[in-house]
């Protein structure tokens, strides 16, 4: 069960309509994509919510099904810990809310208020779905599945998937959607400062979004849709956002250092960054030594 396996089970198709519809709304504007954003995020907690209320197990039978599950020897932590490097795809989101920053109201209190947030949820939700996923299904079916999701969802309702794979597909479309709004902001801002062509700065006057920088990046997903699996990307995707977490966290520790407090600013200890730093290298090493292999 803790092989690579992504939250929802993607169809094997291609996937580039759906990168264009999220480039669509990327364009329209930052309110649309977000209210769209926010939208698809509870469609897809929904369906998260909806698998472990039909694979709820009975009180009876938790004892002997707890029984059915492999004991935490050096194979299992190893392939928790691989599932984990590619879990941390999911953590991506974490870096785009800070992205947007700029376009969030009071972001001083209200942006550390939803990271915290939304991490205690999604921690939440993630335990609950896999402890009921080994309770549900034994390991080995869903180490063998292709759809492990789909499979829970059937075996404890008795009715069709479909409904797991048309919320896959809204998953996909909303985190192509994020990930634009995400890097086309980041384009946009390294274009002010002169570091990129002037072009991407560019600003639609009805929109206010960069539609030069919005257009680039659906260009950039697209060729990555049509030409790579999916499942390399999300590896990529988290060894690349894990790189990103570390050098961010050192670069915090080092501002703590010559600031340790600013006015208005939350203040952690200096430890706080140089822990997210080192757990970030230890998984990029793992990363590496797996690759190596």
């Amino acid at each position: 069960f803790f092989k690579q396996k992504t939250a929802y089970e993607i169809p094997k198709r291609d996937w580039s309509s759906d990168v264009c519809s999220s480039d669509l709304l990327a364009a329209w504007g930052i309110r649309e994509s977000v209210i769209a954003a926010s939208v698809l995020t509870l469609v897809e907690i929904g369906g998260v919510v909806l698998v472990i209320a039909v694979a709820w197990p009975d009180a009876a039978d938790i004892a002997q099904r707890l029984a059915a599950v492999p004991s935490l020897d050096s194979n299992a932590c190893n392939g928790i810990f691989f599932g984990a490097l590619l879990a941390f795809y999911a953590f991506i989101g974490f870096e785009d809310m800070v992205n947007v920053a700029e376009e969030v109201k009071a972001v001083e209190r209200t942006l550390p208020r939803a990271i915290i947030l939304t991490l205690l949820i999604t921690t939440v939700l993630y335990l609950t779905l896999a402890s009921v996923s080994v309770l549900a299904v034994s390991p080995v079916e869903l180490a063998a599945s292709e759809a492990p999701m789909a499979l829970i969802f059937a075996r404890g309702s008795g009715w069709s998937p479909l409904i797991i794979v048309v919320i896959s597909l809204l998953a996909l479309l909303n985190g192509a959607l994020i990930q634009i709004i995400m890097a086309s902001r980041v384009l946009y801002g390294l274009s002010t400062r002169q570091w990129l062509h002037p072009a991407l700065a560019k600003v639609h006057p009805r929109t206010q979004t960069p539609l030069v920088a919005t257009s680039m990046i659906t260009a950039i997903i697209l060729a990555l849709a049509l030409w790579f699996p999916l499942e390399p990307l999300a590896q990529a995707t988290s060894v690349i956002t894990l790189t990103i977490f570390a050098v961010v966290n050192l670069a915090l520790w080092q501002i703590k250092r010559r600031a340790p407090r600013v006015a208005g600013i939350i203040a952690f200890p200096k430890w706080v960054p140089m822990i997210g730093f080192g757990v970030s290298v230890a998984f990029i090493v793992a990363a590496a030594v797996q690759l190596a292999r």
